[in-house]
């Protein structure tokens, strides 16, 4: 009895490996014959689709000794190499052209690798506080205006990581209302592994710092927010063709004035308050637009800093 139950389990076992093996067959056979029918009615009209034109004003001023002497000068020239890398791998679906803003014998472009160098056009400015020639891409934007379709400003130590960054800000005007609202990212640094956000306000008074946003003006895009941050600096800030005209419009008087924080930061962010509303992503979505500071110097203060939760907005 026990001969002919093992019989039977060994006949079923031969079975069940032989279905197994024809049922592989036919899979194999199926994948086969779906690779050539999409093949065969593939179509092969490839669409054209138009690329974005955007323009990239880069502000990069150094010493004149980091300008002459390769050594002096690798710490700018990593941050520059770094930044117009971000600009090549997030905008590579872009007509691209980039700005180097600076002011002669002031730069150290010259030890950029010859691939980067030879995608740049190097803008010297003259009769220039070394300090104001952030303002000066203005000009250089609007000399422009009719050839590209968007126009982007950072200074050169901002990394963009995001293929997606201009999408955003394009969603963001397709749905914020008024073309006078500018989306800008927060900008953060790595310390040794951590993350560090770093557009913050800081209270002397305890040695505190926080997020304060004006919980009036909050803006909701579907599941996203956003709203106007006490602390608007983010490095940067990308503009559409429209947008541009409605700033050079206005006459533009805040050119060259420093506005908020210092000068650096008015050319950089604050000069657009006396056209537009600044707004960055909520804290509850922190991270859908961000860029990095190269830098570690704001996560090495914040480490004596203690945090406390927004209280002013």
């Amino acid at each position: 009895m026990n001969k002919v139950i093992n019989f039977g389990y060994y006949t079923v076992g031969i079975l069940l490996e032989f279905f197994q093996y024809i049922w592989s067959q036919i899979q194999l056979r199926l994948f086969y014959q779906k690779w050539r029918v999409t093949n065969f009615l593939s179509d092969y009209d490839f669409v054209n689709l138009e690329k974005p034109k955007l323009l990239v004003a880069i502000t990069h001023v150094t010493s004149t000794e980091e300008s002459k002497c390769a050594e002096k000068g690798k710490e700018k020239t990593d941050k520059l190499t770094q930044t117009i890398e971000g600009i090549f791998r997030s905008f590579s679906g872009c007509e691209l052209k980039i700005l180097i803003n600076t002011i002669t014998d002031r730069h150290i472009t010259q030890f950029l690798p010859d691939y980067q160098k030879n995608k740049i056009e190097v803008i010297e400015q003259v009769e220039i506080d070394p300090m104001l020639v952030g303002f000066r891409s203005q000009d250089e934007f609007i000399k422009r205006e009719e050839q590209f379709d968007w126009f982007l400003y950072l200074e050169d130590d901002i990394i963009i990581y995001d293929s997606t960054f201009l999408n955003k800000i394009q969603c963001f005007n397709a749905n914020s209302g008024s073309l006078k609202k500018i989306l800008l990212p927060h900008r953060y640094e790595m310390l040794e592994g951590k993350k560090t956000y770093i557009d913050f306000s800081y209270d002397p008074s305890d040695n505190t710092a926080f997020m304060n946003w004006n919980k009036l003006s909050i803006l909701e895009i579907g599941e996203l927010k956003f709203c106007e941050f006490g602390n608007p600096h983010a490095g940067l800030y990308c503009l559409s063709k429209e947008q541009l005209k409605i700033w050079r419009k206005s006459g533009r008087f805040w050119k060259e004035k420093d506005i908020m924080v210092g000068p650096l930061e008015s050319a950089a962010t604050c000069c657009l308050f006396e056209c537009f509303s600044l707004y960055k992503p909520h804290p509850c979505n922190l991270q859908f637009l961000e860029v990095q500071h190269w830098d570690t110097k704001y996560s090495l203060a914040m480490k004596t800093l203690s945090w406390k939760s927004d209280t002013r907005g």
